[in-house]
């Protein structure tokens, strides 16, 4: 279940983060207003908190983004849980 809910979480950052950068909407706040019902409603997400830590982190790492940092594409910055050595051990 813990997997699911990382994997859930995870598509839906990249969801948010594709909607940033689509709209060109960086910022905390605009973004909250751009895509919190949007993604509430296609993840099934019902924790508020959730959504919202969703949204801080994805601004969080385009603010960390910069041309040199590898493995950065645009829209897409949160890796499957399936790759963390952490995550493979939860499954076991």
């Amino acid at each position: 279940m813990l997997v699911r809910t990382l994997a859930t979480m995870n598509s839906a950052s990249n969801e948010v983060s594709s909607v940033a950068w689509q709209h060109r909407v960086f910022s905390r706040i605009p973004l909250r207003r751009t895509c919190y019902y949007e993604v509430r409603s296609q993840f099934g997400l019902g924790d508020v908190n959730l959504i919202h830590r969703m949204i801080e982190r994805a601004t969080e790492a385009i603010d960390a983004a910069s041309p040199s940092a590898p493995n950065v594409i645009e829209g897409r910055f949160f890796r499957d849980p399936s790759e963390f050595s952490a995550t493979k051990q939860v499954q076991r």
